[in-house]
């Protein structure tokens, strides 16, 4: 009995940690900075700092990787090579389109339900177009307001946005341009593994009515 609590007492624990949201923080401004919080834990993913005597061991791995990397990369590429072959000589050019397809489908039904776990809590973005020329800031300020405004336009589609300030605007008397920006968004890891959990019982799922069409399409042998 005291075996059953600690192993429910444990997969408690499991479960509040999947569901403390991850923070995520990224700001240009000059320089790219990417920070992450995780309850009370911050790490800083860019730049990192860089220990001492980090960059020989760097250096060392190089060299290891250089020569040794080249004997398991072909053959992985050769049994994922094989699988399509097999694939190929059993179904034909028809089979591969429709395994890729399907397998397309499911990763994308995955990456729209990940995207619907993180929320963006503030976007920020500032862009000045200047150039020498007036007219090429003219026409620049143009395609930065096609592209950009559709994006956003697509990203609030499959993301939730919560507060967004976006300032585009030209400027004829410089001659350069600026840029400045700030992201940040969180996520329930909770929810990013159910959506994985998802992809893989599907995939599962599909692998195995395959091969059940494939058994029933088999000709009936001689009784």
């Amino acid at each position: 009995m005291i075996v059953l609590y600690i192993l429910l007492g444990i997969l408690a624990f499991a479960l509040l940690l999947l569901l403390i949201p991850v923070h995520v923080k990224a700001q240009f401004d000059g320089a790219l900075c990417v920070r992450v919080r995780y309850a009370f834990v911050f790490v800083t993913l860019y730049p990192r700092p860089e220990r001492p005597g980090k960059k020989r061991k760097k250096e060392k791995e190089k060299k290891r990787k250089v020569s040794s990397k080249k004997a398991p990369s072909k053959e992985k590429k050769e049994k994922e090579l094989s699988q399509w072959e097999l694939l190929l000589r059993e179904e034909g050019p028809t089979g591969v389109v429709h395994a890729a397809a399907e397998l397309a489908k499911l990763a994308g039904t995955a990456v729209r339900r990940i995207f619907a776990a993180i929320t963006v809590d503030r976007l920020e973005l500032r862009l000045i177009i200047a150039s020498e020329d007036a007219a090429d800031t003219a026409v620049g300020y143009g395609k930065a307001c096609a592209v950009l405004y559709p994006a956003l336009a697509v990203l609030e589609s499959v993301v939730k946005v919560r507060c967004r300030d976006i300032a585009v605007a030209p400027d004829f008397l410089k001659q350069k341009g600026e840029f400045s920006g700030e992201i940040r968004l969180h996520a329930v890891p909770l929810r990013i593994l159910w959506a994985g959990l998802r992809l893989i019982a599907a995939y599962i799922g599909n692998t195995f009515k395959q091969q059940i069409k494939k058994q029933d399409e088999l000709p009936a042998g001689p009784r």
